[in-house]
């Protein structure tokens, strides 16, 4: 079905507890006035405080998304042409300073190699006024294009697939878009993907399976909704994923 759009919604990066803070509090009209008197200081507020709103992302002069401590890049960079698996291009997530995913766009295969042959570039545009960036990539292989289109909504950056052409039969059930988690971002650090929750260890340590397909995912967690942690100083980034059967 032309038209179908795969939606991807990378959640609410930055939100942090505001401290508990010391006040000062007026002098008492009643009190003699001393230019030597100091401000009674009342004691700090216990207790977890209110969690601020986290700031809408705004697409700045650079033509990247931008938030307090976190920035979202939508093909930005290009891969360097010797390989894919450069970590360089595609949607882009840096939080903190640290780059802690990349690479995200539409692959051929669930986890693909870094020979795998990924899209090519078409244009990009960038609408500031409306905060949308669109881009058009294609495999000349199969005749077949698609639009990446990134937009704000409400803390969060939203990504759409578009298909203006069907995906052709001889990709189907292989092509989907993909988002690839720097795994030294999250050693030793939780995730949860809907009810289920993990730790990501330092070493592969999980039961292989022989499959058909070539580097298969073999022990990844699956689900509608993912929460992962990068850093112990970093609140957690998520990804909702909601994608309809192709056509």
């Amino acid at each position: 079905m032309t038209g179908t759009a795969w939606f991807c919604l990378l959640g609410t990066l930055v939100s942090t507890a505001t401290p508990g803070v010391a006040r000062a509090l007026p002098r008492d009209a009643a009190a003699p006035q001393d230019a030597t008197a100091r401000p009674r200081i009342a004691p700090a507020r216990t207790g977890r405080a209110a969690r601020p709103a986290a700031a809408a992302p705004t697409l700045g002069e650079a033509g990247y998304y931008e938030a307090p401590a976190v920035n979202v890049l939508v093909f930005s960079n290009w891969y360097d042409g010797l390989f894919a698996d450069s970590k360089i291009s595609g949607v882009e997530i840096i939080q903190q300073g640290e780059r802690i995913a990349t690479n995200g766009d539409v692959r051929l295969a669930a986890t693909p190699g870094q020979w795998d042959a990924t899209a090519r570039f078409v244009d990009r545009q960038v609408d500031r006024a409306a905060g949308t960036v669109t881009v058009t990539l294609e495999y000349p292989d199969y005749n077949w294009r698609y639009r990446i289109r990134s937009s704000t909504k409400g803390a969060a950056v939203a990504l759409a697939v578009i298909l203006d052409t069907p995906v052709p039969a001889a990709l189907a059930g292989k092509a989907g878009f993909n988002l690839e988690f720097l795994p030294a971002a999250y050693f030793h650090h939780g995730y949860l993907a809907d009810d289920r929750s993990g730790v990501f260890p330092l070493h592969p340590a999980d039961t292989m399976t022989a499959t058909p397909q070539r580097n298969a995912a073999s022990g990844r967690a699956e689900g509608r909704a993912q929460s992962l942690t990068p850093s112990r100083r970093a609140p957690a980034s998520s990804s909702r994923p909601r994608i309809p059967p192709a056509a």
